[in-house]
């Protein structure tokens, strides 16, 4: 039994290796400007789910459209939820 699991392990350990060496020989890793730029991205999605949120709470709920407990799911759909929130949600 633990051969067995050796060799199971050691032929996982082997084609991961394998694929990883092929993304990097096709170019298909990230570089620095890259995982900076997603960063980047992913922090100013989380500003304005934030933001929304935090508009949300501090909104009378006769200034929101829809129920306030029907725009948490709503905003916390990447992107279009809080930017649906702030267009729609909110009256001027």
């Amino acid at each position: 039994m633990t051969t067995k699991n050796s060799v199971k392990n050691y032929a996982t350990v082997k084609a991961a290796a394998a694929t990883t060496a092929t993304a990097k020989a096709a170019g298909k890793t990230v570089g620095l400007a890259g995982k900076a730029a997603l960063s980047l991205v992913g922090l100013v999605q989380i500003g304005l789910a934030l933001a929304a949120f935090s508009d949300l709470w501090a909104r009378p709920a006769k200034q929101v459209r829809l129920t306030k407990p029907a725009w948490i799911p709503i905003i916390l759909i990447n992107w279009v939820g809080p930017l649906a929130y702030f267009v729609g949600g909110v009256k001027r």
